[in-house]
């Protein structure tokens, strides 16, 4: 990340989160988008299987702000929240890669409308295990390095993030 990336004004009040005031905020999101097709192998009984599935993180730098934009330590722990939505966007897709392998999410209903929401349904309750664990790193990422005042847990939790993010990448 870099300046250039916190585009928002910082709030005045600064919010205070732990008993500290903070300094920056990254606000990311993981993203997916789906493909489908279905099949009415009998009048009234429609199943719809995925297809496909993207997913990536992507920052939102409209929404993030940094008090300090030149301290290279803060935006480095702002990286590491980047980095831990990126390596839960990569889990995500590796994970529907597989669902789709093993044809293992399937919608069904009497129509293509209702075959198709009941796929979505299953693939929204999917990601809210992928978004729970997400803000679950986050959380304990701030946790661990007090948000990013601890200078010696800020290294060791950023190594882990890298080493994680490496293991994560797609295969070519």
């Amino acid at each position: 990340m870099t300046p250039a990336d916190f585009r928002a004004a910082v709030p005045d009040p600064r919010p205070v989160k732990d008993g500290l005031l903070l300094r920056a905020m990254t606000h990311s999101e993981i993203r997916y988008s789906t493909r489908y097709r279905w099949d009415e192998p009998k009048p009234g009984h429609v199943t719809a299987w995925l297809t496909r599935f993207d997913c990536h993180a992507e920052l939102l730098c409209d929404k993030c702000w940094n008090k300090e934009p030149m301290d290279l330590r803060l935006l480095d722990h702002e990286q590491g929240h980047f980095d831990i939505a990126e390596i839960n966007a990569r889990r995500a897709q590796k994970i529907f890669d597989k669902l789709i392998a093993d044809k293992a999410l399937v919608g069904h209903g009497r129509d293509e409308r209702a075959a198709v929401a009941d796929l979505d349904k299953k693939v929204r309750d999917e990601m809210k295990a992928v978004f729970a664990q997400e803000n679950d790193e986050q959380i304990e990422y701030d946790r661990a390095t007090n948000h990013g005042r601890d200078f010696a847990a800020q290294a060791k939790q950023r190594k882990v993030v890298d080493e994680r993010l490496k293991q994560s990448e797609p295969k070519k």
